[in-house]
């Protein structure tokens, strides 16, 4: 079983507003199967202002809460000072677009020393503020998910639970490390039939699950004096309702630690030293595609300052930055494919790069709006959005042999230089295309102007 330390903290009462109460923490406490798309969103483009705008949105990311997470991050931290611990600067540590950076200390240099033994390892999941489980909760039934707990019942909010993308790899080097698998005490050590495999949990800590609820209570009251809700870390629908009603960007007035008595975590965005982005420094490979393609309008970040050059494309995110750069007119929505509605914050962009045969669907009338896009299904893609025409292929690429598919095109991309191959004669067509890959790609097919870095 595993341990929780639980440390006292004040409830704090706001005159004249009711109690909701404080669940016992033995309801819906884990969570199962949660697989978040990793879609970068440009919020004004897709008209999104509050937390439950994204629920509506229906994106399968829960990327754009991450200003409202850092405030909230903020006011855990000066409740729990000294409790949380930054993941982000961890060698070796990926964190997809729905992670946040941290996690409890312990937790997180024993992750510290599992990124070590492994030189690698991508988070999909790491703290979670309440913002981000109303909404991963308000999806249950869908973007994979099964069952979602409750905001403040997880362990995800007190900081002692991962979601864990390359599972399978890194799960003996988390259980020396004190992590239990989901799938050992759910499932008997199996991943067959486990719900939640990429699940895992710190074998102590802080239950910090009310404080995390109050931290959100405490930064809407401070705000919103004139409609107050009940500071005593319990979540209900007074909570809940104000969570919807939450700006994306954060509030106005944010954490006093000194009020507190605590001290503020590191979570506010650091400036850019150089060009758009404080994730990519100037050194990076892509750093030129990627301020070229930000200029021209074909790609933004992915929220607070920063690009996510290693996150994976997704469909959705692939067919979003070729229509921008193809400048398509936008059309009313047709409903050519059943997981895209209208609601969705890419479908203008897919139902447009449709329409010219850019593009198809992945079957049965759907898109998969969250898969992976390959190597070899990217360059298909911008052939066709370019007008590349096939040719006879001649082996170019040991691992793409002349009856591939994609051969036909993905030659004659390399033969008018627009793409290369992953290694000496090689094209890796199954490996995924990270962002900064895109990127390159295409300021490559745009014959776009590459900046010079001009950095103090």
């Amino acid at each position: 079983m595993r341990r929780l330390l639980l440390v006292p903290f004040a409830v704090l009462l706001a005159f004249g507003c009711a109690s909701e109460g404080i669940d016992d923490g033995h309801g819906d406490h884990y969570d199962d199967h949660l697989h978040e798309t990793d879609s970068p969103v440009d919020l004004k483009a897709a008209g999104l202002r509050t937390v439950q705008d994204v629920v509506r949105a229906y994106g399968c990311s829960t990327g754009p809460l991450a200003a409202l997470d850092n405030q909230i991050a903020a006011e855990l931290a000066c409740l729990a000072p000294n409790t949380m611990k930054r993941i982000d600067d961890i060698p070796g540590v990926s964190l997809g677009a729905g992670a946040r950076k941290f996690v409890q200390a312990d937790a997180a240099d024993a992750l510290r020393r599992v990124a070590g033994r492994l030189g690698g390892i991508t988070i999909n999941s790491a703290w979670r503020s309440v913002a981000q489980q109303y909404v991963l909760k308000s999806w249950e039934g869908s973007c994979g998910i099964g069952i979602a707990a409750t905001p403040g019942n997880s362990n995800h909010q007190s900081g002692l639970a991962l979601d864990v993308n390359n599972w399978g790899a890194a799960r003996n080097a988390l259980r020396a490390e004190g992590f239990s698998w989901y799938c050992d005490y759910r499932n008997g050590g199996r991943s067959s039939g486990c719900r939640d495999v990429v699940h895992f949990d710190y074998f102590s800590g802080q239950d910090l699950r009310p404080m995390a609820v109050l931290a959100f209570q405490k930064l809407w009251n401070r705000n919103n004096p004139n409609d107050r809700i009940a500071e005593d870390g319990g979540w209900g629908p007074q909570t809940a309702a104000r969570v919807a009603r939450s700006p994306l960007e954060g509030f106005a007035r944010t954490a006093n630690c000194a009020a507190a008595g605590g001290e503020p975590a590191p979570v506010e965005p650091e400036a850019p030293a150089c060009g758009h982005y404080t994730d990519v420094p100037v050194d990076h490979i892509a750093w030129s595609a990627i301020e070229a393609t930000t200029d021209n309008g074909y790609f933004s970040g992915c929220g607070q300052g920063r690009f996510c050059p290693a996150d994976d494309m997704t469909r959705a995110t692939a067919a979003a930055v070729i229509a921008s750069a193809l400048d398509l007119d936008e059309q009313g929505h047709q409903g050519y494919f059943s997981d895209v509605p209208a609601s969705h914050w890419a479908s203008k962009h897919i139902e447009a790069l449709y329409a010219t045969g850019v593009i198809a669907g992945c079957g049965d009338g759907k898109f998969c709006p969250g898969a992976k896009v390959t190597r070899a299904q990217a360059v298909v893609m911008l052939a066709a959005a370019y007008g590349v025409e096939p040719v006879e292929p001649q082996g170019l690429f040991g691992d793409l042999p002349t009856t591939h598919w994609a051969a036909p095109l993905v030659e004659a991309m390399k033969r008018a230089g627009y793409v290369s191959g992953c290694a000496a004669d090689r094209f890796c067509p199954s490996d995924a295309v990270p962002r900064w890959q895109m990127a390159m790609l295409l300021a490559n097919i745009n014959r776009l102007d590459l900046p010079e870095a001009a950095c103090e």
